[in-house]
């Protein structure tokens, strides 16, 4: 009987001191995603100030060299980037915690664009897998003339906002916005508020309300539609 109770007593101890480095474990990940949170906060505040037409390409470059933008495609199997023609990509992921398959992927992107010293454009795209056919994803385009890269044409960008793939109850998965040199100061404070708890989140993220801003009127009629005020 002693051992009996010796061995459960063992197994009993070997359990809770399992459990205890388990949750340990799970604090160290969950930490490790709010750091995440916090450098995503902070880049998006430094990206902000990035105004195009006005911040240079040297500005560009020491937003690259703080959060690990890469040079990305300025031309078709082209990854160079110079003066007069650059591109930079940052990406951020709700990683260790996605890794660990606790939660859900979410990613946001960042890009800025470059041309002739002088940032012309930026863009943010916020993504989540939301498990089903379309992910969660908010975009925002602020580039008043457009450069193509694969011909070299310039190409006056349509603004607004695009409501895509829509449910049935006028919910869309996918909302797009282009800023111009039209857009008011109000659109942009709008179309940048982004909500990015999800980042350091395991629950209550499976809806697309959760990760727009919530000053973007999005939900409308069971259809796709593009609006040039919102």
């Amino acid at each position: 009987m002693n051992n009996v109770m010796g061995i459960g007593r063992k197994s009993a101890a070997y359990l809770g001191g399992l459990l205890i480095v388990c949750l340990l474990g799970l604090a160290i990940l969950f930490l490790l995603t709010l750091r995440e949170r916090s450098r995503v906060d902070s880049f998006l505040h430094d990206f902000l100030k990035l105004q195009p037409g006005k911040a240079s390409f040297t500005d560009a470059q020491q937003l690259a060299q703080v959060y690990g933008g890469l040079p990305w495609y300025t031309e078709a199997k082209d990854m160079r980037c110079t003066f007069q023609r650059c591109s930079f990509r940052f990406a951020f992921a709700n990683r260790p915690l996605t890794s660990a398959h606790l939660a859900r992927y979410i990613e946001l992107l960042g890009w800025v664009f470059v041309r002739d010293g002088v940032v012309i454009g930026r863009e943010i795209d916020y993504v989540r897998d939301a498990g089903r056919v379309y992910p969660f994803e908010y975009e925002v385009i602020e580039a008043p003339i457009w450069t193509w890269t694969q011909d070299g044409t310039m190409h006056q960008r349509e603004g607004g906002l695009w409501r895509l793939k829509v449910n049935d109850e006028g919910m869309p998965s996918v909302v797009k916005i282009n800023l111009t040199a039209s857009s008011t100061a109000d659109e942009r404070k709008r179309a940048y508020s982004l909500d990015l708890s999800c980042f350091a989140r395991v629950f209550d993220c499976d809806n697309p309300s959760v990760m727009f801003p919530r000053g973007i009127e999005y939900r409308g009629a069971p259809y796709q539609s593009h609006s040039a005020t919102w």
